[in-house]
């Protein structure tokens, strides 16, 4: 098939092509249906980890309970915004997009997990260190280089830096309580 005139139509048009047209319905509804599943789990996700886990948790510790729903729903309509913006104006090849966005969500996430769950040293400000400066890292190179820093996805300096980060800040700062470490 080599008139596709996009790649990201690869799949679908393969499908229509192979099946008959009611089961490549039922096939290109499942993808779609799972790809609904996929955003909607991580619009919330992403929506607590701003407004719970950000600025509920260490800008304003007291925030009422109505601000906190207002906010949510605040930061769930700009996070739509950006999706829905990015749907009417698509980049060239869908999978970019993709894997800037689980590069950015690696560079945040990973250390504050691996440490959290294994390093009984880790604590909080190396976690919220490590996502700040991994983030930012692989922002600014993906933004300088594109995917080729020094023949290196950024995603690879960013995770090296976030690493280093955490560990530093978290030997800096106290420890977690004995109670949070038997505890976890």
């Amino acid at each position: 098939m080599p008139e596709i005139p996009r790649s990201d139509l690869a799949i679908p048009l393969l499908t229509l092509k192979i099946f008959p047209g009611w089961l490549a319905g039922i096939i290109l509804m499942s993808i779609l249906a799972a790809a609904l599943g996929t955003i909607d789990s991580q619009l919330v996700i992403t929506t607590g980890a701003i407004v719970k886990d950000l600025y509920a948790t260490y800008l304003r510790p007291n925030l009422e309970e109505r601000a906190l729903r207002k906010l949510t729903y605040l930061v769930t309509t700009v996070l739509v915004a950006i999706v829905a913006f990015s749907t009417l104006h698509p980049p060239d090849l869908l999978i970019w997009l993709n894997l800037f966005g689980l590069g950015g969500l690696e560079a945040t996430f990973l250390w504050p997990y691996v440490f959290g769950l294994y390093w009984k040293r880790a604590n909080k400000y190396g976690a919220m260190a490590s996502m700040g400066t991994g983030t930012l890292t692989y922002i600014a190179l993906y933004y300088k280089y594109g995917s080729n820093f020094y023949n290196l996805h950024p995603i690879v300096p960013a995770l090296l830096i976030g690493a280093v980060v955490f560990v530093i800040v978290a030997l800096a700062t106290p420890a977690p309580p004995k109670e949070i470490i038997e505890k976890f």
